[in-house]
């Protein structure tokens, strides 16, 4: 149902869009609709890699403000064993 769309879709993007101020200072921000699904796909990623880190023994370095929605390096390396 389109509603329930809408929903899936409205907490990632509010999610990108606070980034995206913060990473603006602030100030007004305009981005096309193609740069913006790129972000979704960054985002996804940058979700991906935390459930990585906290459910497995392997440790990906997480994206600060700077960091998120560049074309960075990502450190992994191995981390503690869980139980």
């Amino acid at each position: 149902d389109a509603e329930e769309k809408d929903l899936d879709i409205s907490l990632p993007l509010a999610a990108i869009i606070h980034i995206l101020f913060a990473k603006n200072g602030g100030e007004e921000i305009s981005e096309s609709s193609e740069k913006l699904y790129e972000y979704f796909q960054d985002y996804r990623l940058e979700l991906a890699l935390e459930e990585i880190t906290r459910k497995t023994h392997v440790a990906a370095e997480a994206a600060t403000i700077e960091t998120i929605f560049t074309n960075r390096d990502v450190l992994v390396e191995q981390g503690p064993l869980l139980q």
